[in-house]
């Protein structure tokens, strides 16, 4: 597992962290059509937690609020190795129709509270036209963090007798017909147990209209459960008790079993990222 910065920043009011990259010699990105002079830019730059440079740099960045943003990869090794992972990032394209209608979408879903933007999904999404997902076999649509996937992942799981997950179609919205293109992986079971690192999660918001306590997504790490919780569960999809929360947008990490994770990878399907889920 490595943690990541992303950090983005300008010149002259983060020289400092410039003349720290030039230090360690860390590659610094000026962002095209902000250069003005040497002395006027806006930049961002990549560092690991790992990186010898990194814990002068954190002290540096404290000293006034910057743009940091986390990310956590994991090894093929380190997936393979656990027992469970969950879905982190994915291929994202297009929007959920009507756009306009978001977050309620009334043709698709149920909000469950108009505060958090908790909701229950009845019906299958819908989509301007056929998603362009390149050579990718996973996707999700912008301001979404349902799964979408071609058929032959949705024919391997089914003969790999892979459960805990629904067959949903995608609909072409005007034409009112599935897109033969994709489908939905649904999934709707729910862990009866919460993370054991329920702590470190970050940014814990209680929603004053129904009391739901909401997180940001947990990028720098990974989700802890008891291996004891884990060993009881028999289906191979499933998503978080925690509801994660970014602006209006709301949902369930999706967890997935070990061989799921392997099928994924022994098929090197693109359009996701798997992070492993540590077990305590």
């Amino acid at each position: 597992m490595e943690v990541f910065h992303h950090i983005a920043a300008s010149v002259p009011r983060r020289q400092d962290i410039v003349e720290l990259a030039e230090k360690y010699q860390i590659k610094v990105n000026i962002i095209k059509g902000t250069y003005n002079n040497k002395d006027d830019y806006l930049f961002t730059m990549k560092v690991s937690e790992s990186h010898p440079g990194w814990e002068e740099i954190e002290q540096v960045l404290a000293k006034q609020p910057t743009l940091d943003r986390t990310y956590t990869l994991f090894t093929e090794a380190e997936i393979r190795a656990a027992p469970w992972s969950y879905v982190g990032w994915r291929w994202e394209h297009g929007y959920p129709m009507l756009k306009s209608k978001f977050p309620y979408l009334p043709q698709t879903r149920k909000i469950l509270c108009r505060g958090c933007f908790r909701y229950e999904q009845y019906a299958p999404y819908r989509i301007s036209s056929d998603p362009k997902i390149a050579k990718n076999q996973f996707f999700s649509m912008i301001c979404l963090n349902e799964l979408f996937a071609v058929p032959e992942v949705i024919e391997t799981f089914k003969q790999q007798g892979f459960s805990g997950f629904q067959d949903w179609d995608l609909m072409l919205h005007r034409k009112n017909i599935p897109t033969l293109r994709t489908r939905q992986i649904y999934v709707d079971g729910v862990l009866p147990f919460n993370v054991q690192n329920i702590a470190q999660l970050p940014d814990p918001t209680t929603c004053p209209v129904c009391g739901t306590i909401t997180y940001q997504a947990h990028t720098g790490g990974t989700l802890e459960y008891k291996a004891s919780d884990l060993a009881g569960v028999k289906q191979d999809f499933m998503l978080t008790q925690e509801w994660t929360k970014n602006g209006n947008l709301t949902w369930r990490e999706m967890l997935i079993s070990n061989r799921v994770a392997q099928c994924i990878l022994d098929h090197k399907w693109k359009g996701i990222q798997l992070k492993a889920i540590n077990l305590v």
